[in-house]
């Protein structure tokens, strides 16, 4: 598995840094599509989220309006949620 720009095409030169030895257990089309989970993750939970570094945010939903609710509320709080 890795992360890279253009890491949707068929051919991908990375740092090291960012590749990762595919979990047994997990087959290839799985392996191949959580690179591009964990970044939209991430990238929910930076910018729609407001998450900056060090801070820890944990909260469940199951989409739609109730997402909106829920991250508009964490914005609220001053302190980490757990």
């Amino acid at each position: 598995m890795a992360l890279g720009g253009a890491s949707l095409s068929t051919v991908l030169t990375t740092s090291e840094s960012l590749v990762a030895k595919i979990p047994s257990g997990i087959s290839f089309e799985e392996a191949a599509a959580l690179p591009t989970a964990y970044v939209t993750a991430l990238a929910a939970l930076r910018y729609a989220g407001g998450l900056s570094f060090g801070q820890v945010r944990t909260f469940t939903t199951h989409g739609g309006s109730n997402l909106r609710k829920n991250l508009a509320y964490i914005r609220q709080r001053a302190e980490p949620i757990y």
